[in-house]
């Protein structure tokens, strides 16, 4: 809400929306150094066969994950049910718009695939159970559901993305697992953006009864910002709606005192 005091005559009160279309990093984890504040969870990794060479955490600058299974064990196949997970804690995004979310990801070795993924749990089918390697990405807004935006089957190499996302808090949470010491999957760049609305304060603007004047609105993005104005007062020779980056009042000339 924004007020222009009319000084010498009248108050003149509307209101603005706008948007810009320009995209800023809310939260990011490049994996350089120790994890940011609201900071990370990777408590949830489960090693079945206990290999000495399994590992799962930081190292070459991104996250890495070798020959890690996940709970519940199958022992009858010494492979895993793929519940490792790497989760965000809440991330704050209240006032963005178009929040975005992207992890960079990709493979080393040769990695299975089982079709009908991704799998969770033991299965009894040793293709799955000990031999299926998957990446699943998945979002959550306001603490709700999971939802799935990204999905890896055997190796791979790319970007997992969603955009247009509105909340007061995100998570992120990524689900990773391979069965061979030859085989790692790693994640990188974990990034969340958005829009956040700026546009530049109005002076008040001192105008008097019979006298035209002008109010320019200004702000900063690419494209540039859109208004629209609303206003409660149509005596004071100003439309009840209107668009556009400006606004003319033409106030009549026995305008008395207005509020």
């Amino acid at each position: 809400m924004f007020q222009f005091l009319k000084h010498l005559a009248f108050t003149v009160l509307f209101t603005l929306s706008f948007h810009i279309s320009a995209q800023t990093i809310i939260w990011q984890e490049t994996f350089a150094g120790a994890p940011p504040a609201p900071g990370w969870d990777d408590s949830n990794f489960t090693d079945c066969d206990g290999t000495p060479q399994s590992f799962n955490g930081v190292q070459n600058g991104r996250y890495e994950v070798i020959d890690i299974e996940g709970a519940p064990c199958c022992v009858a196949t010494g492979g895993g049910g793929g519940d490792n997970s790497w989760v965000t804690n809440d991330i704050d995004i209240d006032g963005y718009c178009n929040v975005s979310l992207s992890v960079d990801y990709g493979s080393i070795g040769t990695l299975e695939c089982s079709a009908g993924g991704p799998h969770f749990g033991c299965t009894g089918d040793a293709a799955i159970d000990n031999g299926h390697d998957q990446i699943v990405f998945e979002y959550s807004i306001n603490g709700g559901g999971w939802v799935q935006f990204g999905y890896v089957c055997g190796g791979g190499n790319g970007t997992a993305s969603i955009g247009m996302l509105s909340g007061n808090t995100v998570r992120i949470r990524v689900t990773l697992s391979n069965k061979a010491v030859a085989e790692t999957y790693w994640f990188d760049n974990v990034t969340v953006s958005g829009i956040l609305p700026t546009v530049d304060p109005e002076p008040d603007v001192t105008g008097c009864a019979g006298t035209s004047f002008t109010i320019n609105f200004s702000g900063t993005g690419t494209p540039p910002p859109t208004f629209n104005w609303t206003n409660d007062n149509t005596n004071i020779g100003l439309g009840a709606s209107g668009t556009g980056s400006s606004i003319t009042v033409n106030p009549p000339a026995n305008l008395g005192q207005q509020e």
